[in-house]
């Protein structure tokens, strides 16, 4: 879904034990314990690392952040390498896209390059999508980056999905080619609309081991389908491209689905997950392919995900597969904002599955909260596992206190872990809260008299040692909180919970603990 566009518009961590817990104090606490050992985890303290401040004069807010981990690069593995549309001109009256890279799980970031629009000299705007390549294809050697994104000049009259590679770790880029052209930058999804733009381009390697690009297609109305996902292939690493086809097009002057976002499973399957405006609160669909070709009828919208209650993502998905989490792995799926039944709308949530996308979803809490009233902020983001696919890293943009503008930034949040809810644990004089953004849709609060208590009882280690406990919570008393806590009936220890900006935004704490095995 293109939001409205006017002119104005640490190196490499070691494994570690992790517990996720969700309590609450005098706080609310959805107690997630994350067990990892304490050591080598990428930093123990919760918090975002800014990679990048819009200035005053950028013309929008810093959104539609991507970011990848580099695998297939020698020393270079682990570099996470990241992108946005910045708003901001880098070229004369013209923007680009920058590229910052981050070599300790998205701690902290450099800025690196911008990647002008030397080619067509209108400017680099909007949409970048990035890419590692596997395996060598069409001439590219496995390890090469792409960028693809959309060339669009000052006035948004037309649009153009363009190619760049880089053979250096991100360090320098060259153009590489044209994917597609289209009309106006202008969003209309009304059934009478006439807009002939392309947008948002995705990339991956099909089965055949040619490259594939994914994009949104408006230029199809005369068949009276408002925008198509489409998709072309190269032969010859993204320098010509071949025909089009159809993915998921619907020929009801209604139904818009776009910005497709596509894995390879484990299986081998691939999963593509794409919104589709048109529905009430954009909901986020998903298709599957056994090639990364043939998605199956185009008119059919495959199956939308959501959890066993009903609640799902808007808009704006961007999908990533870890072989984190049991035999089928873990499928993690960023959105615009989550949607539940009781109208709870919240942009700190993902959505999971370990069926390789079958079945029902579960709610999980990102590690970077965003305030839901933030206009675009948090706007299609993106998620990378790191190299050892045990930590997720969430790359996306945050509002400035005034308003207007974004910081973009990052957190990180342990995959190998066991998560334990407040809610389902021993309770004495609390009060379970009912929430749509919390991880199970319930937190515990009002711990706050002598004899409240939430105790974990079934929390199981392999082996004793030192873990990591992560816990989210809210904290709406406007200033720091504080809960002992104690283990296996040991001396307690204070935690302390900065306060957050209300009782439905929600943060993390971590802290170590000695458990016995068992």
């Amino acid at each position: 879904m293109q939001r409205r566009i006017d002119p104005v518009t640490r190196k490499k961590a070691a494994s570690r034990k992790w517990l996720a817990i969700v309590l609450g104090a005098c706080l609310a606490v959805p107690l997630m314990m994350t067990a990892q050992s304490a050591s080598g985890f990428p930093g123990n303290a919760p918090g975002d690392a800014t990679a990048f401040t819009d200035p005053s004069t950028a013309t929008g807010g810093a959104v539609y952040t991507r970011a990848i981990t580099l695998r297939h690069n020698g020393a270079n593995n682990g570099r996470i390498v990241g992108t946005f549309e910045s708003h901001n001109n880098v070229d004369g009256d013209k923007p680009g896209f920058p590229i910052y890279t981050s070599d300790n799980n998205g701690l902290a970031w450099s800025f690196v390059t911008n990647i002008k629009d030397v080619q067509f000299g209108v400017g680099n705007r909007f949409q970048p999508a990035l890419y590692e390549l596997p395996q060598a294809t069409g001439g590219l050697a496995a390890g090469t980056i792409l960028l693809a994104g959309n060339s669009i000049p000052n006035d948004l009259s037309t649009t153009r999905l363009v190619l760049y590679k880089s053979t250096d770790a991100g360090a320098t880029w060259s153009f590489v080619s044209t994917i597609d052209t289209g009309g106006p930058a202008v969003y209309d999804p009304s059934p009478t609309s006439t807009t002939t733009a392309v947008w948002e381009p995705s990339l991956i390697v099909d089965a055949a081991g040619d490259l594939v690009v994914y994009y949104s297609d408006e230029r199809q109305k005369a068949s009276n389908i408002l925008q198509a996902v489409v998709h072309r292939v190269s032969t010859d690493g993204g320098q010509t491209w071949g025909s089009l086809y159809n993915d998921v097009a619907v020929a009801d002057k209604n139904t818009r689905p776009g910005m497709m976002s596509v894995v390879r499973l484990s299986d081998g399957i691939y999963f593509g997950a794409f919104e589709v405006v048109g529905q009430t609160d954009v909901p986020v669909y998903a298709k599957t392919s056994t090639d990364g070709i043939n998605w199956g009828t185009a008119s059919s919208l495959g199956t939308k995900l959501q959890t066993a209650n009903g609640t799902f993502l808007f808009g704006s998905p961007f999908v990533v597969w870890t072989p984190t989490g049991g035999a089928n792995g873990t499928l993690t799926v960023a959105g615009g904002r989550l949607v539940s039944p009781t109208s709870n709308y919240s942009k700190s949530s993902f959505l999971q599955n370990t069926n390789l996308g079958s079945g029902n979803w579960t709610q999980v809490g990102a590690p970077i909260d965003v305030y839901f009233n933030s206009d675009n902020a948090a706007y299609s983001q993106s998620i990378t596992p790191t190299l050892d696919n045990r930590t997720l890293v969430q790359f996306t943009s945050i509002p400035q206190p005034t308003g207007g503008n974004h910081d973009v930034v990052s957190g990180i949040m342990p995959l190998a872990a066991t998560r334990y809810e407040a809610e389902s644990a021993a309770l004495t004089n609390v009060t379970i809260v009912n929430h749509g953004p919390a991880s199970n849709y319930a937190k515990v609060g009002n711990i706050n008299y002598s004899d409240s208590q939430v105790n974990f009882n079934t929390v199981s280690v392999s082996a004793a040692g030192t873990y990591s406990i992560r816990v989210r919570y809210d904290n709406g008393n406007g200033s720091t909180s504080t809960q002992p806590v104690s283990i296996n009936g040991g001396t307690a220890t204070t935690l302390s919970y900065p306060a957050t900006r209300d009782w439905g935004s929600y943060d993390y704490i971590v802290f170590n603990a000695s458990l016995n095995a068992g």
